[in-house]
């Protein structure tokens, strides 16, 4: 099955996906396995969303499905990474960079 070939694919990458380095682990994901066809997405916390902070998970969307560097998550996984009051949010390769480096001074 594909779905499975997928996260195979994403295992033997050995990504780290935490910590910060959710975003970077989406880009590899996207870039080196779904061939740059996924969608970046990102569970954020909504208040602090308003305040102009960054806090919860980014991920791939692709085909029906949400990837990090564990695999497949639910969306309901997904969702939790934002807190009690998730915002899901699409984003472009440069802002998951410019979300990294913000956060992490990179």
């Amino acid at each position: 099955m594909i779905d499975a070939a997928i996260g195979e694919s994403i295992r033997r990458l050995g990504l780290h996906g935490q910590d910060g380095d959710c975003g970077l682990a989406a880009i590899e994901i996207n870039e080196r396995v779904l061939g740059g066809r996924g969608i970046y997405v990102a569970a954020l916390s909504a208040p602090l969303l308003e305040e102009g902070r960054f806090v919860g998970h980014v991920a791939v969307y692709y085909r029906g499905l949400y990837w990090d560097a564990g695999g497949e998550l639910s969306f309901g996984e997904l969702l939790g990474y934002g807190g009690s009051y998730p915002a899901l949010v699409q984003l472009s390769v440069g802002e998951v960079l410019a979300i990294h480096e913000q956060q992490w001074g990179a």
